[in-house]
């Protein structure tokens, strides 16, 4: 179960550029909604907690499937359907079969899942680089900066600020081909 919702999970974080870890922790299934032709998710707890409101967000088709994947994996017993899963009354992640009587632990760590398969990877040559679950935030925020989403628009989505974005992304968005011709005032040649 930890495996085939990690895949998922995963999915999940590079679609939406969410935080692992609290963020993910305390999102429940009912926290989806839909509106015409979009699903929505609302993120109430993480790091944002205490200096922000309540985020809502988009959620790509990609990652409206990971979620109803997990949610037929997590509820086994239940008869999962595109409609009636948005109604679940748990956490997204919480395992069907973990409970720690003494701490009610029922999220799975899945760092340390993600983690052992990184291991397997970097052992076995296929990767060379150390990655994290966060790492999917950084791809999903470079990947958006690529296609030129307005840094605000997605600073906005990220639950992040304009700066923290310039701070640790300016070098993806000042490196494109199309700034540097902008940078350089350099126009293509125009061959007839």
């Amino acid at each position: 179960e930890y495996r085939q919702t990690l895949y998922h999970y995963f999915i999940f974080l590079c679609e939406t550029g969410v935080r692992a870890g609290e963020e993910v922790k305390n999102l429940m299934f009912s926290d989806i909604e839909k509106d015409g032709l979009n699903h929505f998710l609302t993120i109430t707890k993480g790091k944002t907690k205490g200096y922000s409101r309540d985020r809502t967000i988009a959620l790509s088709r990609k990652a409206f499937d990971a979620l109803y994947a997990i949610a037929k994996i997590q509820n086994p017993e239940k008869d999962i359907n595109i409609k009636s899963f948005m109604s679940i009354k748990r956490p997204i992640l919480e395992a069907s079969f973990v409970k720690n009587e003494v701490s009610n632990i029922k999220i799975p760590c899945y760092i340390r899942v993600f983690g052992s398969f990184i291991k397997h990877l970097k052992a076995n040559n296929i990767i060379k680089n150390h990655y994290t679950l966060y790492s999917c935030r950084h791809f999903y925020i470079t990947t958006k900066l690529q296609e030129g989403i307005d840094a605000y628009v997605l600073a906005k989505y990220v639950g992040s600020s304009v700066e923290m974005l310039q701070k640790h992304y300016d070098h993806h968005t000042i490196g494109t081909q199309e700034n540097i011709d902008k940078l350089t005032s350099r126009q293509h040649e125009v061959i007839f």
